[in-house]
C-alpha cells in the first residue's frame, strides 16, 4: 500500500480540482477559537466573535459571541467539556460530562458529530475552573521527539495529626483536590516521638514509596479529590504524625 500524489495546478490552470482536494485535506482538524476567559472563577468561558471551526470537512464561523448552555446539569465537582453542536448550517456550543474521543480521520476530539473545543472543571462551588484547550491533535511533541503528556497538577496539605500506635497502620486522607488524581509527584509526612515534635520526614524517593527507620508509607490510594496515605509504625512505642503534603496529579 502506498500514498498518492496530490498534483498541484499550474499558476493559472483552468482546472481546480487538485487544488480543492488539497486544500480539503490540510483543513480537517484545525480551528481558530478564542474564549473570553480561561480564568478560574464565576464568570462562564465564552466564544469569541470572529472565531471559526472545522467540524468534520466543513467550517463554522461564529459572526458574534456564543455562550455555551447546559453549564446548570453539569453537577458539582465533575469533569466536563464544551463542545460545539452543528445543525445544517448553524452551530452552538453547549457544556456536557460526556467524555470524548479521538477520531483519527477528523483530526480533533469528538462525540459522534459534536466536536469538543474545551475541557473544563465544575468545582464544588459551581465555578470553572481548570480550563483548557482541546487539541486539534492527539499528541505533542518536544524538540527531541518526545511526546509531552498534558497534566493537571496540584499540592495540598493536612495539617492536622494523629497518633500511630506501635504494631498499627492508619490512614492519612489529604483532601481538596479538584479532581481525582491517579498519580503522586512527591508527597511528605512528618512524624515523631511525641506530639508536637517531628523525628523525621517520610518521603516520596527512588520511584517508590519509601521511608527509614520502622515508620513508613506503605501505600498510596485515590479517591474523588483525595490521596489517601497508609502508614505502618514498627517502632516499638507510640508515635505521631504532625502533617502531610501531597502534590498529586491527573495524567488522563
Amino acid at each position: 500500500m502506498a500514498g498518492t500524489l496530490l498534483q498541484t495546478p499550474a499558476n493559472g490552470a483552468k482546472n481546480y480540482t487538485d487544488f480543492i482536494t488539497q486544500m480539503e485535506k490540510i483543513k480537517r482538524g484545525f480551528y481558530n477559537i478564542s474564549f473570553t476567559t480561561l480564568t478560574d472563577g464565576s464568570t462562564a468561558p465564552e466564544i469569541e466573535a470572529g472565531s471559526w471551526i472545522e467540524v468534520d470537512t466543513n467550517i463554522y464561523t461564529f459572526g458574534s459571541q456564543e455562550a455555551a448552555t447546559g453549564w446548570g446539569g453539569i453537577a458539582n465537582s465533575t469533569e466536563a467539556w464544551m463542545k460545539v453542536v452543528s445543525a445544517g448550517t448553524a452551530i452552538t456550543a453547549e457544556f456536557t460530562d460526556t467524555p470524548p474521543t479521538y477520531n483519527e480521520l477528523r483530526n480533533g476530539w469528538y462525540d459522534t458529530n459534536d466536536r469538543y473545543v474545551l475541557s473544563v472543571f465544575k468545582d464544588s462551588g459551581g465555578d470553572y475552573a481548570d480550563m483548557g484547550l482541546m487539541p486539534a491533535r492527539q499528541s505533542i511533541w518536544d524538540k527531541n521527539g518526545n511526546e509531552v503528556i498534558s497534566m493537571l497538577v496540584e499540592t495540598k496539605v493536612n495539617n492536622t495529626t494523629g497518633t500511630l500506635a506501635n504494631g498499627a497502620n492508619t490512614n492519612i486522607v489529604v483532601s481538596g483536590f479538584s479532581w481525582t488524581p491517579d498519580t503522586v509527584l512527591d508527597l511528605v509526612v512528618y512524624v515523631g516521638l511525641a506530639d508536637d515534635t517531628v523525628n523525621e520526614a517520610l518521603s516520596l524517593g527512588s520511584g517508590k514509596i519509601v521511608s527509614g527507620n520502622a515508620i513508613w508509607i506503605r501505600n498510596v490510594s485515590f479517591g474523588s479529590g483525595t490521596v489517601t496515605l497508609n502508614i505502618r509504625n514498627t517502632d516499638g512505642g507510640e508515635r505521631y504524625w504532625e502533617s502531610a503534603i501531597v502534590t498529586a496529579a491527573k495524567t488522563s
